[in-house]
């Protein structure tokens, strides 16, 4: 299915541990955003 890289067992699970780590900041950032914006009113 997918064209691997020689070290295809890792890359997988790296990859989706970063975009994993992506999302969680993501939504860590929204949320502060959010309760930010609520303190100012």
């Amino acid at each position: 299915m997918f064209n691997m890289p020689k070290s295809g067992s890792q890359c997988p699970k790296k990859e989706a541990f970063n975009d994993n780590r992506k999302k969680f900041r993501y939504f860590i950032a929204i949320h502060k955003n959010i309760l930010d914006s609520q303190m100012t009113y």
